[in-house]
């Protein structure tokens, strides 16, 4: 009698220890989201097959991002070295002013009166 109830009690833990998802599987085919799931050696299909209806739909279309041009920032000496600074904020458009000599005059003028 104790041997077949420690054969169930083994038996459980093992269907509980194949329950546990080993890993999940995420594809995107012919416009559908197919999600399943592998515990142990079953696999689950989580998410069930589309009908005819859903494979015709197309996938959407990506958006591309809008590039920005290179900007090429022209200084003379004294307002090189903040370029760098300028440019980790944000460079300047097309049709708009330069300000890195602007606040190189700014810093250097703060910077004195730290000192």
């Amino acid at each position: 009698m104790v041997g077949w109830i420690i054969l169930a009690v083994i038996v459980v833990i093992v269907t509980l220890i194949m329950l546990i998802p080993v890993g999940a599987d995420i594809r995107y085919e012919d416009g559908v989201v197919r999600l399943s799931a592998k515990a142990a050696w079953i696999r689950l299909q989580l998410i069930p097959k589309p009908k005819k209806s859903q494979k015709e739909e197309k996938p959407p279309k990506a958006r591309k991002k809008k590039e920005k041009p290179p900007v090429l920032l022209k200084n003379n000496a004294f307002a090189v070295p903040l370029e760098g600074i300028t440019a980790s904020y944000s460079l300047p458009g097309k049709k708009e002013i330069d300000p890195t000599f602007i606040s190189a005059c700014f810093y250097y003028i703060l910077f004195g009166i730290m000192l």
